[in-house]
């Protein structure tokens, strides 16, 4: 069974109140495949029906491919849109296994210009760390975002471990003091 272990809220930063008028969800989904889903927000100035992008994914690609579904899906920069055409055109469509398009120094390259390109206009991100044990060392080159971040990792949680014990049991971790 899948489960969401980080949300990533993105979109504009509020001059005067602070926080994000979000545009878009992006959630990594552990299971049997790790996986970034990119959702655009329903609201009054968004669509109907959200648009979803399902993103394969790996340890060691978490940050660079979250800079370039932003690249591609949020901020539909024209040279990463071109490049990622030129590369493979299936990069564009809506359920992309990066992997199995691109060769590594490909994937790399893709990942270095979506990054240069958003210096100039990256949206404001902020992101949920759901397991307790603080900020992953993977989500760490977020200091050097151009736009604004906010990371957060649970102070509290309470959750049921159905492993644990002969009727499982109520973890409780941090507190709310």
């Amino acid at each position: 069974m899948s489960t969401t272990t980080t949300t990533i809220l993105i979109g504009h930063p509020h001059q005067n109140q602070g926080g994000v008028s979000a545009t878009h969800l992006l959630e990594l989904i552990a299971g049997s495949r790790t996986v970034w889903r990119l959702t655009e927000l329903c609201g009054s100035d968004g669509p109907l029906v959200p648009t979803v992008v399902r993103w394969v994914t790996d340890r060691d690609h978490f940050l660079d491919d979250v800079r370039v579904l932003i690249a591609l899906h949020v901020v539909r920069d024209p040279d990463v849109r071109v490049l990622a055409a030129r590369l493979d055109s299936l990069l564009l469509e809506d359920d992309v296994d990066p992997t199995e398009l691109l060769a590594a120094d490909r994937r790399d390259e893709l990942s270095q210009v979506a990054g240069a390109l958003l210096e100039a206009g990256a949206p404001a991100l902020v992101v949920t760390v759901m397991e307790a044990g603080g900020v992953p060392e993977w989500l760490r080159p977020l200091a050097t975002w151009p736009g604004d971040v906010v990371i957060t990792t649970p102070a509290w949680s309470r959750f049921h471990n159905a492993w644990a014990g002969e009727h499982g049991e109520t973890v409780v971790e941090g507190s709310l003091e």
